[in-house]
């Protein structure tokens, strides 16, 4: 691609295609002269509209192609139109290629929008809830999920942020998307259930009830809800995350009974990487419960504006 590169400049310096000039923060003595963007094989070139330019640039494709051996899909390139043009036809039978409008898409950036609407920042808040999506059919232990939930997120506008300014209402959508999956957790105090849980489970409590099945699980969980003051919701989505990692699923009884049964029956081979009941105590054992409290804010994260 430097030889393109080469040949582009000679152009431009040779007065044969004409890109436009971007200037330093409104300072016109440091204006940088740009006619093209190279990345890989994915190829911007900027000029007037100009029939003669335009037959430039196809030479100059053309003689690359012949001497690099590449070639260019002509079906796939596209002539974009910048503000109001009216020979984009003709320009485009030069060329060999098809006529698009902006905005559009280079290197994942969304080329020619504005860099105040917030439409562009639409793709980053449905690869926020996708992340999310994808987090709550894994299974995964609660400190990866909430480091998910804190961390990653917080990534995801990073690369667009480079280039537009992300907008305030954009910012308290993403810290809403962030923080709700982690609230679920910690405003039903999980610190509270998971100290009982490992109590019960170092006890031989819980363990001896899931070894008598399904109703084992059932008079064990009522006496256990009962202690905890706790029932229906605010008992079982802090159970089934602490046993499962999951948010959702199945019956969290039936389930806990199946993990239990596999890990401890032997029917499970040691390379499926299934992880026993003793695993995930160890685990949760691991965790700093203290550090996970109801008034420690999820929303305070990397996003800056």
């Amino acid at each position: 691609m430097e030889g393109l590169n080469h040949m582009i400049r000679k152009a431009n310096v040779n007065g044969w295609i004409k890109g436009f000039k971007a200037q330093n923060q409104g300072n016109r003595d440091n204006e940088v002269g740009i006619t093209h963007l190279l990345y890989a094989d994915d190829t911007l070139v900027f000029c007037e509209a100009e029939v003669i330019q335009i037959r430039h640039i196809r030479a100059i494709l053309t003689i690359f192609e012949g001497i690099s051996g590449l070639h260019v899909n002509w079906q796939k390139s596209f002539l974009y139109p910048v503000n109001q043009v009216d020979n984009m036809e003709l320009l485009a039978r030069n060329l060999g290629c098809q006529i698009a409008t902006l905005p559009t898409r280079y290197l994942g950036m969304p080329l020619g929008a504005q860099n105040k609407e917030t439409a562009v920042w639409s793709e980053i808040l449905e690869r926020c809830n996708k992340k999310l999506a994808r987090w709550k059919s894994q299974y995964l232990s609660l400190g990866g999920r909430l480091t998910l939930v804190k961390s990653v997120l917080d990534a995801l506008p990073s690369y667009m942020m480079s280039l537009f300014p992300i907008p305030k209402n954009i910012v308290k959508k993403i810290d809403q998307l962030r923080s709700t999956e982690g609230k679920l957790i910690l405003e039903d105090g999980v610190s509270e259930v998971a100290k009982s849980l490992l109590a019960a489970y170092d006890s031989g409590e819980l363990c001896g009830a899931l070894a008598e099945g399904q109703p084992g699980w059932k008079n064990w969980v009522k006496k256990f809800g009962k202690l905890l003051k706790r029932k229906g919701k605010s008992l079982f989505m802090p159970l089934r995350v602490l046993l499962t990692g999951k948010l959702h699923g199945p019956d969290i009884g039936a389930t806990t009974v199946l993990l239990y049964k596999a890990g401890t029956s032997g029917s499970v081979a040691p390379q499926a990487g299934f992880v026993t009941f003793d695993e995930r105590f160890k685990i949760l054992r691991e965790i700093q419960w203290e550090s996970f409290s109801s008034n420690v804010p999820l929303s305070a994260g990397a996003i800056t504006h």
